[in-house]
């Protein structure tokens, strides 16, 4: 810190110069001396006006000297004010700097009064502005390393709350050190003002075991509730903290069951990826001939269920008989209800997400082996979502269009003998021109719009599969007289109870 310049008052008294008085012989007799006091008079009138000079010259300087005072004040106050608004915390160079340029300011400015009284003034107001100076430059540094001191303890309660929040088990270690620090008469937390020292401790208790019990409910949010239950954190913690953090250890619960949920779900959903992965290399087999029993049994799927090793040894049994006696036909109507409930809404608790009924119904013969592979890859392809908006729009279409090639009306007792059978090749014929359109990259979409030239419901395509009932019928007989055996009459009657179109089924016409 700058050595403070000593100002000495100095002050010059007033006197008459020492001397004898003059007398008349000094003059040359009683006229000479008559003049000589009259100029002696003349003497004294111009050295009263000197004096009166001098004397108004030191009174305007006294009041110039106090009126620079009061400048000179205002000025380095809004310097100070400045420096101290501005200054880091913890740098301390600034206020020995202010101190040497206002000496150096003052120093420069003394220089302007002459008389001893200004100068004295000056130097006596000058005394008492640095003075006054070096206290609040002292007190603002003072404030300033507090505010430092006290970010450093900051910084280090942040570095220990991070520590606790990993590893909780370090509590009592820690606050023990950041508490002894805190209160070390010597150490670099001393700057810290006692008014601040007591908020400060309590905070660093609560902070700290708030961290700590935030890193316990990371590991485990049941243990963080026994302890916040049996008091574990009571002293440190008020009721409205010990709130917020049973809050903070439920989400947590609740997030770990969640979680648990959700990994369970993939789990599912792995092990149902992988179901679907071998069933298809199985139908794949068995569509290449290749499959046996062996690949079967060996293979990752369950024992007993839909879609199981068991399940399958049933499909495979189907294929097998089917090679060697007689290609199955599928059932117009199954074929196309399996079809639409494939593609039905989410929602429908008819819709078919697995494969399991597709083989049940292969299985009863109800489907050709093309058509089970094909309904299965219908499946697979609702699965994702564009292929589940093309099934959607492919299924509303089909549902729009049978009306008019399927005359039946089994309300008004009207049954069309071949409309199954139509509806369905019309189905299959649609699905060749969608996988088509896939392999030539159109977009199969222009197949069921209406305003493009490949709409599939114009009239023109439509009719290669509308028959009238009477050709219909016609096919009707002709396919039973074309059976090898003769239906026994009690056969070719409706059972009871039994629809018409379930008739139709078992009669072979659809």
């Amino acid at each position: 810190m700058p050595r403070i310049k000593e100002y000495e008052t100095s002050v010059s008294a007033a006197a008459d110069i020492p001397g004898r008085r003059a007398r008349e012989s000094d003059f040359g007799g009683p006229g000479m001396f008559r003049l000589g006091q009259a100029v002696q008079g003349a003497g004294r009138d111009i050295g009263s006006a000197g004096l009166m000079i001098k004397e108004r010259e030191s009174q305007e300087e006294v009041t110039n000297a106090h009126v620079a005072a009061a400048e000179i004040n205002a000025e380095w106050t809004a310097k100070l004010t400045e420096l101290g608004n501005t200054a880091q915390p913890g740098d301390d160079g600034w206020a020995d700097k202010f101190l040497e340029e206002f000496d150096a300011h003052i120093g420069a400015q003394e220089a302007n009064y002459t008389t001893a009284n200004g100068r004295r003034t000056f130097r006596q107001a000058a005394g008492q502005l640095k003075g006054h100076f070096t206290k609040q430059a002292m007190a603002v540094r003072g404030e300033l390393a507090g505010i430092h001191a006290k970010q450093q303890y900051q910084s280090t309660l942040d570095s220990h709350r991070n520590v606790l929040v990993n590893d909780p088990t370090q509590f009592d270690r820690l606050l023990a050190s950041a508490l002894g620090s805190l209160n070390d008469p010597d150490g670099s937390y001393s700057r810290i003002p006692s008014a601040q020292r007591e908020p400060l401790l309590r905070l660093t208790k609560e902070q700290m075991a708030m961290s700590a019990v935030q890193g316990v409910i990371n590991l485990s949010p049941q243990l963080a509730l026994k302890q916040l239950s049996d008091g574990r954190w009571d002293q440190f913690l008020d009721a409205d903290k010990r709130v917020i953090l049973e809050r903070h250890a439920n989400v947590a619960l609740n997030a770990e069951e969640v979680e648990a949920r959700r990994v369970e779900a993939l789990e599912i959903k792995a092990r149902k990826e992988e179901e679907i992965a071998t069933q298809e290399e199985i139908v794949q087999a068995m569509a290449n001939g290749t499959l046996t029993t062996k690949m079967i049994l060996n293979s990752k799927l369950a024992p007993t269920g839909g879609g199981s090793k068991e399940h399958f040894l049933n499909v495979l049994r189907t294929r097998n008989k089917e090679v060697v006696e007689a290609p199955i036909k599928t059932v117009p109507s199954v074929m196309l209800d399996l079809f639409s409930r494939v593609h039905a809404p989410t929602d429908d608790p008819r819709k078919i997400t697995d494969e399991a009924e597709l083989n049940n119904a292969y299985i009863k013969k109800q489907l050709s082996f093309e058509d089970f592979t094909r309904l299965r890859k219908e499946v697979a392809d609702a699965r994702t979502p564009e292929g589940e908006k093309l099934g959607k729009r492919r299924n509303d279409f089909m549902s729009g269009i049978s009306p008019q090639i399927d005359k039946s009306n089994p309300m008004m007792g009207k049954i069309d003998a071949s409309g199954k059978q139509q509806v369905y090749e019309f189905g299959f014929y649609v699905d060749q021109q969608v996988e088509a359109y896939r392999k030539a990259g159109k977009n199969p979409y222009d197949l069921f719009d209406p305003s493009k030239p490949d709409f599939l419901g114009k009239p023109q395509v439509l009719s290669g599969f509308q028959k009238t009932m009477q050709q219909s019928m016609a096919e009707y007989s002709n396919r039973l007289r074309s059976k090898p055996t003769a239906l026994m009459a009690e056969d070719r009657a409706r059972k009871p109870g039994e629809t018409p179109e379930q008739y139709l089924a078992r009669m072979g016409s659809k």
